[in-house]
């Protein structure tokens, strides 16, 4: 599966597939893993702010999927910064909603919106 990580200073958007499932959690975890670690290795590195998990694209999720945004959400947190959900679809905010996902972590729509939400919550814990 091909899952596309793209960096911007110290922000990291994954690019979710159309289906987050068993197949695509590992891929997705270790794809964000290894570009945080390359980023890191650069010269001149912008810090770490976080992950955007973008699930524009994402037509299904269930359990594993929702599994591998908290995986990445304790990654992000471990490395001092954040996560934060930009533009679900419908039928995938439903799922979300369900398991109270945006209680936890946030969930917009809008791409300045989730970059606000990684400098905000980054503020708020001291980083």
């Amino acid at each position: 599966m091909d899952v596309k990580v793209e960096c911007e200073g110290g922000r990291y958007t994954v690019i979710c597939p159309a289906e987050m499932g068993w197949e695509s959690r590992v891929d997705l975890v270790e794809a964000t893993q290894a570009a945080v670690a390359e980023g890191e290795d650069e010269p001149m590195a912008s810090p770490f702010d976080g992950v955007i998990v973008d699930l524009g694209a994402v037509e299904h999720i269930n359990s594993a999927g929702i599994g591998a945004i908290f995986t990445l959400r304790k990654f992000a947190v471990e490395r001092g910064g954040t996560l934060a959900v930009w533009r679900p679809r419908a039928t995938v905010a439903r799922v979300l909603n369900v398991v109270n996902l945006p209680a936890l972590i946030p969930v917009v729509q809008d791409h300045d919106a989730a970059c606000r939400a990684l400098e905000t919550t980054a503020a708020l814990s001291g980083h």
